[in-house]
C-alpha cells in the first residue's frame, strides 16, 4: 500500500504552502489524524 500525503520541497518562497493533505472525513484530534494517515484515508494535493 502506498500512502499519499501533501508535502513540499519548494525552492521558491511563492511555492510555500501550496501542497497540502486532504482528508475526506473530519479530523479533530492528533490521534484521529495519525489514524487516518495510517489507514490511508487521505491524499496529497497541490
Amino acid at each position: 500500500m502506498y500512502l499519499s500525503i501533501g508535502e513540499s520541497d519548494c525552492h521558491y518562497r511563492k511555492q510555500v504552502g501550496k501542497a497540502f493533505t486532504v482528508f475526506p472525513d473530519r479530523v479533530l484530534t492528533i490521534e484521529e489524524l495519525i489514524g487516518e494517515i495510517q489507514k490511508g484515508n487521505c491524499r496529497g494535493s497541490f
